[in-house]
């Protein structure tokens, strides 16, 4: 990547830029020593500009060609230019005719130019022989291969340098590639021996101004014979029909601009020939060759060094669609397992999958993204903290006219993220819906390196002594900089991978919402089967028991009452089928509850979240401990919902956090933390923890981790505890480091309209592992006096729904419990779960 100026580039060196880059290089009014040049008119074929060398060229003067028909001077030119006019496309060169020169020129080559209203006829000298034509041929034939067997960019540069070298014979054949920002750099090149290597310099935009490169598209082959050689005018200087001056952008012979002429001259350059190389028609670099000496190219070389350059602009054009096919295939393979891992009953599922690190980072090569959906924002890797991130949010809303923005140095573009260098200098957007504000964001750190110069960037032209003319710099020795607040280029390939997920995306939030469609009323189908199935199964079960309560009794009383003893095997019997019916019962009960849901009324209420705890508590049987527990919870909010599935909720997390305990003396820490929109909740424990490879799995009805002997159960309750909340418009999820670690249940309710009730101080320190997520994490502080994480030298936040902040610092402890639960213990030290 090439830098850009520094700030010495600025004030006056600014205005002889801005003068550069005006000069009308496209209308010199002169022409170059090599050749001479006629402008007839098409009509009546009447000279109407000669140049001043004509006699020298032609042997004839040029005050005597100017006014008169063609045919007196060139008979046997006017006839060719006739009869090529009739098929010559605008602004295409054709070689017309060969004819004898003025003595000791020889044979030269008529080369026809159709402009307007005018045919511009150049004439050089013709090629010698085709001798040489053979043999330059016959090394096009060997170079083809050569650049087609390159395995990249250098490779292939390397190859047409060294054929391009034998080729011309010139002293130093160099590929010069440009950078988004115009400056270029060499890339590949051949030399004669001792030259110096110019290989890794880079030389600032100026060095090639704007007009220059457009021509460059145009006429894609350039020759500068002689630098110090003088040029001649066209007289006269202005066309006498149009009264302007003759447009010579496509003119071999075309004037060089004089700042140029010294620029070559300045680094010992006598003659140069360049190639454009064209990319999906943009200017992508240059063939340059240079010679210590004047030295030209007749019309067969330049011919072929052209053909050169589109073999290697087809090569790099290949290695570009190669690049594009593996990023477009990475990401139609993300679609397809986002397609195969989604929940069918989850339509933010896709957003949890997508936002894998190893997922969406890797896509694109960055470290760090954030997805903003539908008023929901995640994150991934490493991003600037919230307020930097809704400042960029902001900006590209403004800034995006097209639906992809790719920025390498966004603190230069957006000055409020100049302290986030280390983790977004460079961004990459895309926009998920066409007006609107979902937008995947990619970030990549700064990347300091330093670009070698061939000369100083920061003075490219001064003014001469005389104060009137520009004159270039005279020093190309090496100048090194250290370039800073940039990330590395997003190449085109990042840029279609982005373009394509987008597309992916769309398909895959459309498929899953078709999907929902189509499942929704199987759903019904199958809620209302479980429903009366497990209605109906009550009874046979309920006599299953009797019957085994029955046979107990009787059989007891039989065996007492004849002094027998019942056997062992029948007794054994007795009492499992009095177990199984037990287990199927509560199974029955747990199916119920969950089908049930389907069929309750959406009723909402305002439910205060402490009186659910207390009812929660309540409920649970002393078997449970609850009242050997350590319960402390802060100051909960009030919600919008269901009253008597929020009590269900809460006694589900709150009984399994005290069926799941360790050896330890169980602690469960009750927290609430406000999001846009919502209120998350946190039920924290100390208890055996869960391997962060299930942290999805004990959602799932009947998934069961270990077996009933040890923890009893259904392997429902998780699972209804999930579909409450997905009726109450939230998420849950669990975070665990693993076994022995403790575990985090967390999920989203919605939020009352006036948040009034939820206390001004309140703050819980949660140590936790593994985020469900993939994301590492540290000390969470969650409430409304978390710590300014500036304030505590973190260099960077990373949040997950603008959620819990990763304080590289964190401050010391609080030592006091917090709004702990009468009648359940007080939490003291550093957090009442330390283990969680």
């Amino acid at each position: 990547m090439i830098a850009p100026l520094g700030s010495g580039a600025a004030g006056v060196t600014q205005e002889l830029l801005d003068e550069c880059s005006q000069e009308p290089i496209h209308i010199p009014g002169a022409i170059q020593a090599h050749g001479t040049l006629l402008s007839v008119g098409i009509a009546d074929l009447v000279v109407r500009q000669v140049a001043a060398n004509a006699a020298e060229w032609l042997g004839i003067a040029a005050g005597t060609l100017l006014g008169q028909v063609l045919d007196r001077s060139m008979p046997e030119v006017a006839g060719a230019l006739r009869t090529a006019l009739a098929g010559m496309p605008l602004g295409s060169p054709t070689v017309i005719a060969a004819r004898a020169g003025a003595s000791g020129r020889g044979t030269l080559q008529i080369t026809a130019l159709r402009q307007g209203d005018v045919a511009i006829l150049e004439c050089e000298p013709s090629d010698p022989d085709t001798l040489a034509a053979h043999e330059s041929t016959a090394m096009i034939a060997r170079t083809v291969p050569l650049i087609s067997a390159a395995v990249d960019i250098a490779g292939a540069a390397r190859a047409a340098t060294r054929a391009v070298h034998a080729l011309t014979g010139y002293d130093r054949v160099m590929v010069y590639r440009f950078d988004a920002d115009g400056h270029g750099e060499v890339i590949a090149e051949t030399t004669s021996p001792g030259a110096e290597c110019f290989i890794g310099l880079c030389y600032p935009a100026s060095d090639i101004p704007q007009q220059a490169r457009a021509m460059m598209l145009t006429t894609r082959v350039r020759m500068i014979a002689d630098s110090a050689q003088r040029q001649w005018p066209l007289l006269p200087r202005e066309d006498p029909i149009s009264r302007m001056p003759l447009d010579l952008s496509r003119s071999q012979l075309r004037a060089v601009s004089p700042i140029h002429l010294e620029y070559l001259r300045n680094m010992r350059v006598g003659g140069s020939l360049t190639a454009a190389i064209v990319v999906d028609g943009a200017l992508w670099g240059l063939v340059a060759c240079q010679h210590g000496a004047p030295r030209g190219a007749r019309h067969a070389m330049r011919a072929h060094l052209d053909l050169i350059g589109d073999l290697l602009a087809a090569r790099i054009t290949e290695f570009s669609l190669q690049r594009q096919l593996r990023a477009l295939a990475s990401a139609s393979r993300l679609q397809n397992e986002l397609l195969d891992e989604f929940s069918l009953d989850d339509t933010q599922d896709w957003a949890n999958h997508l936002m894998r690190p190893d997922r969406v980072l890797a896509l694109v090569g960055a470290t760090g993204a954030l997805l903003s959906y539908r008023g929901s924002v995640l994150t991934a890797g490493l991003v600037p903290p919230q307020r930097i991130l809704e400042d960029i949010r902001a900006w590209l809303a403004q800034r995006m006219v097209d639906d992809v923005v790719a920025i390498d140095r966004l603190p230069a573009e957006l000055p409020s993220t100049a302290g986030c260098a280390d983790t977004a200098s460079g961004c990459l957007a895309v926009r998920l819906d066409p007006g609107g504000s979902d937008l995947l964001l990619w970030f990549r750190p700064e990347q300091v390196h330093t670009v070698n110069w061939g000369g100083d960037p920061r003075k490219p032209v001064a003014r001469a002594a005389d104060g009137l003319r520009l004159t270039p710099r005279a020093s190309f020795a090496q100048w090194s900089e250290e370039v800073r607040g940039r990330s590395r280029a997003w190449t085109v390939e990042d840029i279609a991978a982005a373009q394509a997920m987008r597309t992916h995306l769309q398909r895959v939030v459309h498929r899953v919402y078709e999907v929902k469609r189509v499942l929704a009323r199987s759903n019904e189908d199958l809620g209302q089967f479980a429903y009366a199935a497990a209605h109906d199964l009550q009874e046979p079960l309920r006599t299953v028991a009797t019957s085994c309560d029955f046979l107990a009794k009787h059989l007891g009383e039989f065996t007492a009452a004849h002094g027998l003893t019942l056997p062992e095997g029948p007794a054994r019997f007795l009492g499992m089928a009095r177990e199984s019916a037990a287990r199927g019962k509560l199974l029955i009960e747990d199916l119920l509850a969950y089908a049930r849901l389907d069929h309750e009324d959406r009723d909402q209420d305002q439910v205060a979240l402490a009186e659910v705890v207390d009812l929660a508590l309540a409920q649970l049987d002393e078997a449970s401990g609850a009242a050997a527990a350590r319960i402390t919870t802060a100051d909960l909010p009030t919600v919008v919902g269901n009253r008597r599935q929020l009590t269900q909720l809460m006694q589900n997390l709150l009984g399994n956090a005290l069926k799941y305990r360790g050896v330890e003396p169980v602690r469960i820490a009750i927290t609430a933390v406000r999001r846009p929109g919502a209120w998350e909740i946190a039920i924290a424990d100390n208890g055996i923890g869960i391997d962060p490879a299930h942290h999805e799995q004990v959602f799932e009805t009947f998934r069961r981790l270990h077996g009933a002997g040890r923890y009893p159960g259904t392997g429902v309750g998780l699972a209804l505890c999930r579909k409450i909340v997905r009726r109450h418009g939230g998420r849950i999820w669990v975070e665990s480091a693993g076994a022995g670690r403790g575990a985090t249940f967390r999920c989203t309710l919605s939020d009352e309209a006036d948040a009034r009730r939820w206390p001004a101080r309140s703050a819980i320190c949660v140590q936790a592992g593994d985020h469900g997520r993939g994301f590492p994490l540290s000390s969470r502080w969650l409430g409304s006096d978390r710590p300014d994480p500036h304030a505590h030298g973190e260099a960077a936040l990373s949040q997950a729904y603008w959620g819990t902040l990763r304080c590289a610092a964190p401050p010391p402890p609080t030592h006091s419990s917090v709004g702990a639960r009468p009648g359940h213990g007080q939490a003291s030290g550093g957090g009442p779960c330390s283990a969680a």
